[in-house]
């Protein structure tokens, strides 16, 4: 099964492997954001695959004091969407380093567009900005399902199901909670389903591991997006041209 590592080209055969590649990789680390309350190491891969790491405390209260409390996989997109963020989601047992947002996508005002979840892999450095706010947004999905048809005609051929989703779609599935045994809602996912046409596909290495995974942008409703997906969990021949259904959880990178 995927997982946000496998995504990325990130598989291990242990805990023990885990571990000592990532603190190998966060040594290796040579950007810093400051975010309260430490700030954020950040590895990169020539893939363009990224492994945020948490670090609490800066460098002013000594290397004794300073400890890894978790870290984000991301994959550094080039273009970026304009969002209107419209509210922080902090989940149980997440970090201060940690957390998502809602926004909105496209329209002309604060309260139009298509709504959407996107865990932020520098959400504590922008936590506390004044909302709605608009701004731009590197986002990437990465895949747990992908099924791909090349052509559009190939994937109406294939539902089985009316009325099926159009060609290009954007379903953000994470925004319809379930709700607890008491009835209250859990915060919403990042997780969305989609449908769009691949403008450019290509096999990418992660030096660190030697493992390669797939990357594809996808237009879709509203958007051109990147995915990044574990092989293995790739249906049909991906080439461009060819019209994708993609379930995915989406990370994004606040950039202004």
């Amino acid at each position: 099964m995927a997982s946000n590592m496998s995504t990325i080209g990130f598989v291990f055969a242990n805990d023990d492997e885990f571990r000592d590649t990532m603190i190998r990789l966060v040594t290796e680390a040579r950007e810093y954001h400051a975010a309260p309350p430490g700030e954020y190491a950040i590895w990169r891969s020539r893939s363009g695959a990224e492994i945020w790491f948490h670090v609490e405390g800066t460098d002013a209260v000594g290397v004794n004091e300073r400890a890894i409390a978790g870290l984000t996989p991301f994959f550094e997109s080039g273009a970026a969407t304009k969002l209107v963020l419209t509210a922080p989601v902090r989940r149980e047992g997440y970090n201060a380093f940690e957390g998502a947002f809602e926004a909105k996508l496209g329209g002309t005002g604060d309260d139009a567009g298509y709504p959407l979840v996107f865990d932020a892999v520098n959400f504590s450095a922008h936590a506390d900005r004044r909302m709605p706010g608009r701004c731009k947004v590197r986002l990437t999905g990465f895949a747990r399902e992908v099924k791909a048809y090349p052509s559009e005609e190939a994937y109406y051929a294939a539902q089985t199901r009316e009325p099926a989703f159009a060609a290009k779609s954007f379903v953000p599935i994470g925004m319809f909670a379930a709700a607890d045994g008491e009835g209250a809602k859990e915060p919403p996912s990042s997780y969305a389903a989609l449908t769009g046409r691949v403008t450019e596909a290509r096999m990418l290495d992660n030096e660190a591991t030697l493992r390669r995974f797939r990357w594809l942008s996808v237009e879709t409703l509203g958007m051109s997006i990147d995915i990044v997906a574990d092989p293995e969990i790739v249906q049909g021949e991906i080439a461009a041209g060819a019209t994708v259904e993609v379930i995915a959880l989406l990370f994004g990178r606040i950039m202004d």
